[in-house]
């Protein structure tokens, strides 16, 4: 049996800059950004964020006239690119020894670990594409598909609704739940 189901969720798009804005300030707010930087900026190119299906990179490398830098990067499905790198922002430190090389590392582990943070605290402002399917057991949401169509999605609800109470279908664009079937 199926329920049609309409549920608005306020969300935004979070644009590459603002990510790295956002992160930055809560390494900031933890004391975790090193002494030794000499200055921490967004990229110049900044674009929408529409989907959470990417993994952050950091690179640590010497800088082109002095220093060492870390380039972040996100690296994956970002809703709007072919997959690939983008990068979202550089830290940069006027030092070259040894000590600032393995700090600036830190510091990547740091953005990385608090941008998974960041996305699973946001996660519906990163679900722009696609579809999700989420099945429950016992009123417990106990089981997520992501999916690039609702086509798709009536495909894993066929397939699997046999094992669970009832699923929610949900259109990513709108967050709307643009269904509820039953078990």
């Amino acid at each position: 049996m199926e329920k049609m189901v309409e549920k608005t969720r306020e969300r935004k798009v979070f644009t590459t800059a603002e990510l790295f804005q956002n992160i930055n300030e809560r390494l900031k707010e933890r004391g975790l950004l090193p002494e030794i930087l000499d200055y921490g900026c967004a990229a110049e190119i900044s674009v929408p964020v529409k989907s959470d299906a990417f993994d952050t990179i950091g690179v640590v490398n010497f800088g082109e006239s002095e220093g060492i830098c870390l380039d972040i990067y996100v690296v994956g499905d970002i809703g709007q690119t072919d997959g690939g790198m983008v990068l979202i922002g550089v830290y940069k430190t006027l030092e070259e020894d040894i000590t600032a090389y393995k700090k600036m590392g830190d510091l990547n582990a740091e953005f990385v670990y608090a941008m998974r943070e960041f996305v699973d605290d946001h996660w519906e402002c990163f679900k722009w594409t696609g579809v999700s399917v989420v099945f429950f057991k016992d009123g417990n949401s106990v089981s997520e598909y992501s999916c690039p169509s609702k086509t798709a999605a009536d495909g894993i609800v066929n397939m699997n609704l046999d094992k669970y109470d009832y699923a929610l279908v949900m259109d990513h664009e709108t967050g709307h739940v643009e269904k509820v079937v039953d078990g």
